[in-house]
């Protein structure tokens, strides 16, 4: 089936949270990276953290860098740091940040 339209944000938002509500935890990352690009804080936080809460690997580190640029920098630090020790090399930056 051919589709003449991409989807649009608020498309993509509902489709995410379509799979989300069905159960769907690899759809977290992506649907908080739509509400930040919404403005939408709260909302991807709260994502990230059912992510991470999921065992999600790559949370930690989506995490920590929302809660820094939120302003709950500490918070934040523990989150890169675990990251940084789960292996995570793109976390190396945020630490040497700070």
């Amino acid at each position: 089936m051919k589709h003449d339209r991409a989807l649009t944000p608020d498309d993509a938002v509902r489709l995410l949270e379509s799979h989300r509500d069905a159960g769907a935890v690899d759809v977290l990352i992506p649907l908080s990276n739509l509400y930040e690009e919404r403005g939408d804080d709260d909302a991807a936080l709260s994502a990230l953290q059912a992510s991470y809460d999921a065992g999600e690997p790559h949370a930690a580190l989506n995490l920590g860098v929302l809660l820094i640029r939120t302003g709950r920098e500490d918070e934040g630090r523990e989150y890169v740091r675990e990251a940084a020790l789960r292996g995570d090399e793109l976390a190396r930056p945020w630490l040497d940040e700070g």
